[in-house]
């Protein structure tokens, strides 16, 4: 269900704001990326969170 709702999430996005226009497909054309781009940020979310 998580999965579903981010898609539709993206898909509003692509539609509400021009420099969204894509991301669904960059997100398909580039998953490896993409997967390690969220898994650094989060990391650091983590840590910044940890450190307060």
């Amino acid at each position: 269900m998580f999965l579903f709702k981010a898609w539709v999430d993206c898909l509003v996005l692509e539609q509400v704001h021009h420099a969204f226009h894509g991301l669904r497909r960059s997100l398909i054309a580039n998953q490896e990326q993409w997967r390690e781009y969220f898994q650094v940020h989060a990391l650091h979310t983590f840590v910044a969170c940890f450190n307060c």
